[in-house]
């Protein structure tokens, strides 16, 4: 045969499975976005996606020609090349996959992205295009006869007829090897550099639990009687960056049908310090002065200074609770 002339798999350009591989990138980034939702064949496309088509395109990017010099034979320490089978890529794409997936997980949640499933899914798909096209470019430097390419049923039977005899490739257990300690350095790496959870600040009212004695978020005063008190638990948790002297203000509201308040008195003001980590619970009584149903004490917290229009919109925490108080006899 001429040099001009090539048989149908040596002029193959690159396999049918990069271009599928690309192709499944593209379209988890397209489901990232919001779009082919209701496809059919969504969560079998997806199981692919998530499971095969990373690894497979890192492994066609390391390995673009059928067998490799990157692995001899261990037994002679030839330098023969060592071909490695569909079935073993497929295998190692799997294992890649598992490794993959995870440390583009942790990319996404260390990158200014909002960390959704959508996200999720278009970085995995970006992530399968990129090593695609690399992988593309890899098999395009190798003459058309050394390329990999995925073979028919017939080639399939005879490579599982070969893997049945003695002797073991050392390609899948290097790579596996190779790609579980990446992943589970990129996880010690990401655990080590975590920083820590947002700082907040906790606020609650609370009872104490005349059966247990335990202080719950229930029983709060219902019934009062004008000039009578009413008396919760108040609890402050400081896990700000630094010490806060925290304001508390407590209103006494009558609100609407939509639950507006349209009339309001301001029944105690107080401070409490606390320093980065500490905690304060004190308990705290009031005495409602107007006369009503479902009148809202409401307790507002700042972190600063508060505004001259206290409210639930400009406080850094609210807590409340309901009660109806009764004209003195």
């Amino acid at each position: 045969m001429s040099r001009g002339v090539r048989t149908g798999q040596e002029s193959r350009s690159v396999s049918f499975d990069l271009v599928l591989g690309i192709l499944l990138g593209v379209w988890m980034i397209t489901v990232g976005l919001g779009y082919w939702s209701d496809m059919f064949g969504r969560a079998v496309l997806g199981i692919i996606a998530i499971l095969i088509a990373p690894g497979w395109m890192l492994v066609a990017a390391l390995l673009p020609s059928a067998g490799s010099r990157a692995f001899s034979s261990w037994s002679t320490g030839g330098p023969e090349r060592v071909q490695v089978s569909s079935i073993e890529r497929g295998v190692l794409a799997v294992g890649m996959s598992l490794c993959l997936v995870p440390l583009i997980g942790m990319a996404v949640h260390f990158s200014p992205a909002t960390i959704r499933p959508g996200t999720f899914l278009g970085a995995i798909g970006g992530a399968t295009a990129v090593l695609g096209l690399l992988a593309v470019f890899r098999r395009l430097q190798l003459q058309p006869r050394e390329r990999y390419t995925i073979g028919g049923p017939g080639s399939l039977i005879g490579e599982i007829e070969r893997l049945q005899t003695p002797g073991t490739n050392p390609a899948i257990a290097i790579l596996l090897v190779v790609g579980f300690l990446f992943a589970g350095g990129g996880i010690g790496y990401a655990v080590w550099a975590a920083e820590p959870g947002e700082p907040h600040t906790a606020f609650h009212l609370t009872t104490e639990d005349p059966d247990t004695g335990e202080f719950v978020a229930a029983g709060y005063p219902s019934e009062v009687t004008e000039g009578g008190e009413a008396t919760v638990t108040v609890g402050i948790t400081n896990a700000e960056d630094r010490p806060i002297e925290y304001t508390v203000i407590v209103l006494l509201q009558s609100v609407s049908a939509d639950r507006e308040p349209f009339t309001e008195e301001e029944l105690d003001r107080f401070e409490v310090p606390l320093e980065q980590g500490n905690s304060w619970t004190a308990q705290h009584s009031v005495e409602p002065s107007v006369t009503g149903d479902e009148l809202r004490v409401t307790y507002l917290l700042y972190d600063d200074a508060p505004v001259d229009e206290p409210g639930t919109e400009n406080a850094y925490r609210s807590a409340h609770y309901w009660v109806d108080v009764e004209p003195a006899n």
